[in-house]
C-alpha cells in the first residue's frame, strides 16, 4: 500500500513473497498506480513498470516549485508579470535546488528573511515574496506535490504607511510649467504627452500605470444612465465619462469621470489615435519612462520630500475631492474602489488639509458661549 516517504511517496507491493518498496513518486496516486501495474504485469507474466528515474524521486526544489505553481495556477492573472520577476529574484537568492519543504518551516522563512534584508527589500516587500512562496506550497499541499503541513511558519514585517505626499496649487503648477517646457530630445519642443498624462492623472485620480496608459479614447458611454453597485445614476449633460479597459487594478473596466480641462485633452488626442488604440499610442510614455522624466523633474524643482512620486497625483485628486465636500461613497465611486477602508485615508488627509474640523469647532464653542 503506498504511503509518504520523504519529500514523495512509496509504494508497497509483494509478489511471490518478495517485498517490493519502490519510492520517489512524486504523488500518492502515481505510487498506487505502479502498484496496480505491478500486479497486472506479474499476474500475465510481464516486467515490472519502471521504476521513478533518478529525475523523478529528487525532491523538488524552489525553482520546480515555483515554475509548477506559475504555469498551473497563476500565468493568466493579472500580476502575472509581478510574481514571475519577484520568481526570479527568489530563486537567484536561495538557489533553484533549496529544497522546498524547508520552506514550510521557521528556517525556510529566515533563509527568504535573509535573502530579502541582503537586497535592501523593506518590510512589504518581504511580505509579498513570502506570500508568493507560501501560496505556491500551500497549493503544493494540497495537490500532493510535496509532503507537509498545510500552513506554512511565516513571520509577517511591519510595513511603512502609505505615501501621503499632496501637491499643492503651487507645486501643481510648477511641475505643469516644468512638463510644457521639458525637451527630450532636440527634435521637439516639449514633452506634451507627458504634460496630458500629469494633467489626467490629477484632475481623474486614475492610477498612474494601470489605467492611464490604458484608456482608449473612441469607446463612448451611450445613454445618460450610469449604473454602478446596482445604482442607476442620471447623468447631468455637463458630465462626461470614458471607460477604461480591463487592465486596472481590480481586472474590471470603469468609468471615470472628467473634468473639463481632462475633456479637452481626451478630445484632442483622439484625433490622432486610431480607433483601436490607446490614449498615449505612439509616444513613449510607460512605467520606466515617467519614472525617469519625474525623477528629472523633481530634481530641477527640489520638492524634497520622499512622497513626491508619480502616484501621489492620485491621492492628491481623491483628497481634493474631499476637501470639496463630496460624500464617502461618491469618492468611492470615482476612484474605483471595492471597499471604504482603501477610500478613507484620503478623507483623513482631507480633514487635516481642510481645516473645516477647527473651523466647525471654533463655530460651535462660540454659538454656544455662555451656556
Amino acid at each position: 500500500m503506498a504511503k509518504p516517504r520523504h519529500s514523495g511517496f512509496q509504494a508497497d507491493v509483494t509478489l511471490d513473497g518478495k517485498r517490493l518498496r519502490p519510492s520517489g513518486f512524486r504523488t500518492e496516486a502515481a505510487a498506487k498506480a505502479w502498484e496496480y501495474q505491478a500486479k497486472a504485469n506479474h499476474l500475465v507474466g510481464k516486467p515490472l513498470p519502471p521504476m521513478p528515474s533518478e529525475e523523478e524521486s529528487t525532491e523538488w526544489g524552489l525553482k520546480d516549485l515555483l515554475d509548477w505553481a506559475y504555469t498551473e495556477h497563476w500565468a493568466k492573472m493579472p500580476s502575472a508579470d509581478t510574481m514571475l520577476k519577484n520568481m526570479k529574484i527568489l530563486v537567484a537568492d536561495l538557489g533553484a535546488n533549496y529544497p522546498a519543504v524547508e520552506l514550510l518551516g521557521a528556517e525556510g522563512y529566515r533563509a527568504l528573511e535573509a535573502a530579502c534584508l541582503a537586497r535592501g527589500n523593506s518590510g512589504g516587500t518581504i511580505n509579498r515574496k513570502a506570500s508568493l512562496v507560501s501560496k505556491a506550497l500551500k497549493l503544493a499541499i494540497e495537490q500532493g506535490k510535496i509532503q507537509g503541513e498545510n500552513k506554512p511558519q511565516y513571520g509577517r514585517k511591519p510595513e511603512a504607511e502609505g505615501r501621503e505626499y499632496i501637491l499643492s496649487p503651487e507645486i501643481e503648477a510648477r511641475c505643469a510649467e516644468w512638463l510644457g517646457r521639458f525637451c527630450p530630445d532636440t527634435a521637439r519642443a516639449g514633452s506634451p504627452e507627458m504634460l496630458d498624462w500629469f494633467t489626467l492623472c490629477i484632475d481623474t485620480g486614475m492610477r498612474v500605470y494601470s489605467e492611464t496608459l490604458h484608456v482608449y479614447p473612441h469607446v463612448d458611454v451611450t445613454g445618460r444612465q450610469l449604473v454602478i453597485r446596482g445604482r442607476v445614476l442620471e447623468l447631468a449633460p455637463n458630465v462626461s465619462i470614458f471607460r477604461a479597459d480591463r487592465r486596472t487594478k481590480t481586472t474590471k473596466g470603469r468609468f471615470i469621470s472628467l473634468t473639463e480641462r481632462s475633456k479637452a485633452i481626451i478630445e484632442r488626442r483622439k484625433r490622432y489615435v486610431p480607433e483601436d488604440k490607446t490614449l498615449f499610442h505612439g509616444t513613449p510614455l510607460n512605467k520606466y519612462y515617467i519614472y525617469d522624466i519625474w525623477q528629472r523633474m523633481n530634481l530641477t524643482l527640489k520638492v524634497n520630500h520622499p512622497d513626491f512620486v508619480p502616484y501621489s497625483l492620485r491621492h492628491t485628486c481623491l483628497t481634493r475631492l474631499f476637501i470639496a465636500g463630496n460624500t464617502m461613497p461618491e469618492v468611492m465611486d470615482w476612484a474605483g474602489h471595492t471597499t471604504p477602508k482603501q477610500t478613507w485615508r484620503y478623507a483623513h488627509l482631507a480633514g487635516i488639509l481642510s481645516n473645516n474640523v477647527a473651523s466647525k469647532l471654533d463655530k460651535y464653542l462660540e454659538d454656544n458661549k455662555g451656556r
